[in-house]
């Protein structure tokens, strides 16, 4: 059940129902076209699903059998990438998915990028991109949608506006 649930429902009952029917219909079509979030939604105990059936990563991430070379490219034609990843995040679930850590088959292990699959065997040209000091992360403690604050200023001149300038 996830967290933001109880702090709006104030209900623990009615969020396990809800996580029990958006769990069985997450991955139908109706739901991917629909429900934004469900394109983001990866159940590491359902990979098959998810990467059948995802509108949205599972095809950009390359994970489908047939590989897009293209998105490979459009990857590896970026100057940098700057992860980053909140450690206060409330949104996020996993908060470290921002920086493509996921959780393993067991739904509860993370497993960094780097010893994914999709990083091993570069699908997306992230391997590449880090081989070559173009692919840094960052962690900051800001809530998920602080794009407005003095602390999110500073985050930004610290982390980003290095890459920027340099490019």
């Amino acid at each position: 059940v996830e967290p933001w649930c109880d702090q709006v429902f104030h209900n623990s009952s009615l969020c396990y129902a809800l996580d029990h029917v958006f769990d069985a219909v997450v991955y139908t079509k109706e739901v991917q076209d629909i429900l934004s979030f469900a394109n983001y939604w990866v159940d590491p105990r359902r990979m098959g699903e998810y990467v059948k059936h995802s509108g949205l990563l599972a095809d950009l991430d390359n994970l489908r059998e047939a590989k897009n070379p293209q998105y490979r490219a459009n990857m590896l034609a970026l100057h940098d990438i700057v992860m980053v990843h909140s450690d206060i995040d409330k949104v996020l679930v996993p908060r470290e998915s921002s920086s493509w850590v996921q959780y393993g088959p067991d739904g509860k292990t993370l497993v960094p990028l780097q010893q994914t699959e999709m990083y091993k065997q570069d699908w997306i040209g992230l391997r590449t991109l880090e081989e070559s000091g173009r692919l840094r992360f960052a962690t900051v403690s800001i809530p998920h949608d602080d794009y407005y604050s003095p602390a999110f200023d500073g985050l930004f001149t610290k982390h980003a506006l290095p890459v920027l300038m340099k490019n």
